[in-house]
């Protein structure tokens, strides 16, 4: 495993809400995709309250 991802696991066990247990950590998001530390894509089916009609990284959000 990533060391920043293990890193980041660890905060969210001791921090988080305990409300679900995360296995991996999303990098980043591109439209409905989003992509883990080891570059693997997913499709976004739960799309956070911010992205959820926009996508991630959208541009016109970004430039206004």
């Amino acid at each position: 495993m990533n060391p920043a991802v293990a890193d980041v696991l660890a905060l969210e066990a001791r921090h988080g809400s305990t409300l679900f247990e995360p296995t991996l950590v999303f990098e980043r998001g591109d439209g409905a995709l989003i992509y883990d530390a080891e570059g693997r894509e997913y499709i976004d089916c739960a799309a956070g309250i911010g992205v959820a009609s926009v996508g991630h990284g959208n541009p016109r959000l970004a430039r206004a």
